[in-house]
């Protein structure tokens, strides 16, 4: 997460709302006996932090592709590449 989280400029979400919902769900059973308000608020601090993360997949794959088209742009040249 901390590669990610420096590899690409994201605002959220970051390590502090991860770390807070690892906190407020430490295991399955401690989230079975949770009363629904408590749940309702993990399972929303969930579906943001997933979101985002799927934000960051997205720009992951739009560097990734352009970094392959930058390495067979070169390629065709007869260019190395790092």
């Amino acid at each position: 997460m901390e590669i990610i989280l420096a590899s690409v400029e994201v605002s959220s979400p970051n390590r502090e709302e991860v770390h807070t919902l690892i906190g407020n769900a430490p295991s399955l059973r401690y989230l079975s006996e949770m009363n629904e308000g408590a749940l309702r608020n993990v399972e929303n601090q969930w579906h943001k932090i997933y979101i985002g993360w799927h934000s960051i997949l997205g720009q992951l794959k739009v560097r990734q592709r352009e970094e392959d088209s930058k390495g067979a742009f070169a390629s065709l040249l007869g260019k190395k590449t790092k």
